[in-house]
C-alpha cells in the first residue's frame, strides 16, 4: 500500500526561498508529469559556509536580493550576464527561474537548459534538479535512468535531496530494479541529515516491514521526527498515521 508520502519528490532550490548565503530545498508532488508538479517552500538546508559580510556577493545572490524585492527584470538580467560567462550557480538559479516562472515565463526547456549546464559543471544542486526533470519529463524526454544517474552525481557530493530521490527511485523500481533494502538504506540517509519526507519514509518503512525488519516502536519514532522536522502529511497520511502513532497527529499550519 502506498501512502501519500510516497508520491513527494524533492528539488534543490537556491531562489526565491531562502537569504541570499544558503540553499533551500522544496518538495515536489511527483505525479510523473511535469505540468502537475508543484513547489512549496520546505525546510532549508545550509549547503555551504555563511559568507564574510564585508565579502561581495555573488552574481547569484546579488540577483537573489533582487528577486526578493520583486525586481525581476534586475535580477533576471544579472543571472543571464553572469550565466553567459559560465557561472554555474548563476546558471543554477536562473534554471529555477525557469522552472518555477519566476521574473520569466515558465519554460521547462530553459530551465533544463540552464540546469545542465551547471550540472556539467559538477553543482550537485544542479545534478539534482535535472535528475528531478528526467524523472517528471519536465522539458526533457522522462528518463529514469538518467534520473538516478544524475542522482548518484550529486548525492556522491553529499546532496540530501538526491540521496532521498535515490531511495524513492528504488522504492518504485523506477530506473533502478525495485529493491526495498536500498531505498530503506538511502531514505535513511537521507533522514539523518534532517530530511523531513525521508524522516517520514523511514517511519513508513519500519512500519510496513520494507527493507527493514518491521518495527512499531521505531516506525512512531520516525514519523514523529518527521512532524516535528515540520513534515505536513495529505489527507491520505492522516489514516496511516493515526494506525501508527495511535492519535490524531497535530499538523503544523
Amino acid at each position: 500500500m502506498y501512502h501519500g508520502m510516497w508520491k513527494k519528490l524533492m528539488i534543490s532550490m537556491l531562489c526565491i526561498c531562502l537569504c541570499c548565503t544558503g540553499t533551500a530545498t522544496c518538495l515536489a508532488e511527483g505525479t510523473e508529469s511535469a505540468d502537475e508538479t508543484t513547489i512549496k517552500a520546505s525546510e532549508s538546508f545550509n549547503a555551504r559556509d555563511a559568507k564574510n559580510e564585508d565579502q561581495a556577493l555573488s552574481p547569484a545572490d546579488e540577483a537573489k536580493a533582487l528577486l526578493d524585492q520583486g525586481e525581476y527584470e534586475a535580477g533576471i538580467s544579472i543571472l543571464e550576464e553572469a550565466a553567459a560567462k559560465g557561472d554555474p550557480e548563476a546558471q543554477f538559479v536562473l534554471g529555477n527561474c525557469y522552472y518555477e516562472g519566476t521574473g520569466v515565463e515558465q519554460n521547462y526547456e530553459e530551465a533544463v537548459k540552464y540546469f545542465r549546464l551547471a550540472a556539467d559543471q559538477g553543482l550537485s544542486w544542479a545534478q539534482q534538479n535535472l535528475g528531478l526533470c528526467y524523472f517528471l519529463g519536465a522539458g526533457v524526454e522522462q528518463d529514469c535512468e538518467e534520473a538516478v544517474r544524475l542522482y548518484r552525481l550529486a548525492a556522491d557530493q553529499g546532496d540530501e535531496v538526491a540521496t532521498f530521490n535515490i531511495g524513492y527511485s528504488y522504492y518504485f523500481g523506477m530506473g533502478v530494479e525495485q529493491d526495498y533494502e536500498e531505498a530503506f538504506k538511502h531514505c535513511l540517509q537521507a533522514a539523518e541529515k534532517g530530511v523531513p519526507v525521508a524522516m517520514f519514509a523511514v517511519g513508513d518503512c519500519y512500519n510496513l516491514g520494507n527493507g527493514v525488519k518491521k518495527d512499531p516502536d521505531a516506525a512512531a519514532e520516525w514519523m514523529r521526527k518527521a512532524m516535528d522536522a515540520g513534515y505536513e502529511p495529505d489527507e491520505s497520511d492522516q489514516a496511516h498515521l493515526k494506525e501508527v502513532l495511535g492519535e490524531k497527529p497535530e499538523v503544523q499550519q
